[in-house]
C-alpha cells in the first residue's frame, strides 16, 4: 500500500507539474506568434511608408538632410492601358540626349516578360524622381555630379562631373535600377525630365498613344 500510494503521489505530482508548465509553454508560443505578427506589421508598414515618398530605405542610414525639405520635382507616369509597347519613348530619349538611336544610352529602360506562352509583355521603366533620392545621397560628388535643378526640382546627372563610380546605379532602390550606364564613356545616365526643353519631356511629347504623362510636382501623390 505504501509503495502504491508513493506511485500514485508521484503520478499526481508529475501531472501537477505538467499542468503548471503548460500555460507557460502556451504563453511562450503565443508570444512567439505575436512577435511574428508584430514584426510583419512593422515591416509592412515601413514598406508602405517608404513607398509613399518614392524611396525604399532598404536598411541604409540616410544623411540628416534626407528628411528636410528637398525641392520636389514632377514625374512621368505610365498608363499600361494606353501603351502599345512600341519603344518609341526609349528611342526618342536616346536621340534627344545622346544623338544616337541606341537603346543602351536611353534614360528609359525596357522590361520584357514572357509570362504567357506566345505573348510578350513589355513596359518602360522610368525614373521616379524620388522625393528622397538615394542616388543623389550616394554620389561622392553630390551637387556636382548628382544634382537637383533649382527651377524644376529634377534630379539629374551632370555628365561633365560624373566619375563613373556607379554608386548611384547601385543606390537606386528599385529592383531594376532606373539609372543606366554608358560603358564606353564611363558615365551614368539618368532621366532629367528634359529640364532644359521648352516642351517638356520628349518621351511624353512623342508617345503616339499618350501613355506617358508628366505629373507636375504639385499634383504628385505622397
Amino acid at each position: 500500500m505504501t509503495e502504491g500510494k508513493r506511485r500514485q503521489g508521484s503520478g499526481m505530482n508529475s501531472a501537477r507539474k505538467e499542468h503548471t508548465q503548460m500555460p507557460e509553454e502556451k504563453q511562450e508560443k503565443q508570444e512567439s506568434k505575436g512577435l511574428s505578427r508584430r514584426e510583419f506589421v512593422v515591416k509592412a508598414g515601413a514598406a508602405v511608408a517608404t513607398g509613399a515618398v518614392g524611396s525604399v530605405l532598404a536598411g541604409r542610414m540616410m544623411p540628416a538632410e534626407a528628411v528636410e525639405g528637398l525641392a520636389r520635382s514632377g514625374c512621368i507616369e505610365w498608363n499600361p492601358d494606353k501603351c502599345v509597347s512600341c519603344s518609341r519613348c526609349l528611342m526618342a530619349c536616346a536621340v534627344s540626349h545622346e544623338s544616337a538611336m541606341a537603346p543602351q544610352l536611353s534614360s528609359i529602360k525596357w522590361e520584357e516578360n514572357d509570362f504567357l506562352s506566345g505573348f510578350r509583355f513589355r513596359k518602360p521603366l522610368l525614373c521616379k524622381q524620388c522625393d528622397q533620392p538615394e542616388c543623389y545621397y550616394a554620389c561622392p560628388k553630390r551637387d556636382k555630379a548628382q544634382c537637383i535643378d533649382r527651377t524644376t526640382g529634377a534630379r539629374y546627372i551632370n555628365r561633365a562631373e560624373c566619375i563613373g563610380c556607379g554608386a548611384c546605379v547601385k543606390a537606386c532602390p528599385f529592383e531594376v535600377s532606373r539609372i543606366n550606364f554608358d560603358e564606353k564613356m564611363g558615365k551614368a545616365i539618368k532621366c532629367d525630365l528634359c529640364k532644359n526643353r521648352k516642351d517638356g519631356p520628349v518621351c511624353v511629347k512623342l508617345c503616339l498613344t499618350h501613355a506617358l504623362t508628366l505629373v507636375p510636382r504639385e499634383r504628385r501623390a505622397g
